[in-house]
């Protein structure tokens, strides 16, 4: 079997991991950052695929950066790698398996890389977290900016009450922050009971602060509590302006249906 053949099955091969993952947001390339978390390896006999990955993060953590732009100048980029690691003439076998596994990065990030994209736009740009059956916003009044503060949810608006991240610190992992006033979505011990109230608090690496955004279907996603696997729910009597909260088993129903807007 060929030089080439070898490194495109392996490639082929190490794609599925991705596939393998996907009921939660993972990152569909392999630089520094998140990414470096998959099993896509950065390097290849002598092509050192690191730079182009990291670029093609950047680009995807751009405010209102075109995805498609990023995937098509990832891929130049590490076809580019592969030319100049494997330019002697002697190199042609090793040079063409090299852009083949390049052709297969690229693919992958083209066709399983939303995901990516949508986490890094949420992260670095600001988002709505929206109450999919209900069409209302996660608020934070200033109010409530106190440790054991109350998010609530309100009509759609774009005001700073409104204005999310969510942070990956894993490939399942994520902390959900408010942007404007720095405090963080919080699950208290006590309060990991079905119709629990979820409150607000400084940020801290803390099981009460660990999330899980796990894909449902359709656009609708859990906000999961990793601790507790108590999910966010608001329930039909709380769908008002400074509605609370609260948190219930985890079940594919309405009021635990969540998206989010990247357009801060």
């Amino acid at each position: 079997m060929s030089s080439a053949i070898i490194f495109f099955l392996v490639a082929l091969g190490q794609l599925s991991v991705v596939v393998a993952s996907s009921d939660y947001f993972v990152l569909g390339d392999c630089g520094s950052s998140y990414a470096q978390r998959l099993l896509l390896r950065e390097n290849w006999g002598n092509a050192n695929f690191g730079p182009a990955c990291v670029n093609h993060d950047n680009c995807y953590a751009t405010c209102n950066a075109d995805k498609g732009h990023c995937d098509r100048v990832f891929g130049s980029d590490l076809r580019g790698i592969c030319d100049r690691s494997y330019k002697w003439w002697g190199h042609t076998v090793q040079r063409h398996a090299c852009r083949e596994v390049a052709n297969t990065f690229e693919s992958a990030v083209t066709r399983l890389g939303g995901d990516a994209y949508r986490a890094a736009q949420t992260e670095y740009c600001g988002s709505h977290i929206i109450q999919k059956t209900y069409n209302k916003a996660l608020n934070l009044q200033s109010s409530e900016v106190y440790n054991g503060g109350s998010p609530g949810v309100w009509t759609p608006a774009h005001h700073n009450d409104q204005n999310w991240s969510i942070k990956f610190l894993s490939l399942t992992r994520v902390r959900v922050r408010h942007n404007t006033y720095g405090k963080c979505l919080n699950l208290q011990a006590h309060a990991a009971v079905n119709g629990g109230r979820p409150n607000v608090y400084d940020c801290a690496d803390h099981t009460d602060q660990f999330w899980e955004i796990v894909d449902r279907g359709n656009g609708n996603y859990w906000i999961r509590n990793e601790g507790y696997g108590k999910c966010l729910n608001l329930q039909v009597h709380a769908n008002r302006n400074n509605g609370r909260l609260s948190v219930w088993d985890c079940a594919d129903h309405g009021d635990q249906y969540w998206t989010w807007v990247a357009d801060f």
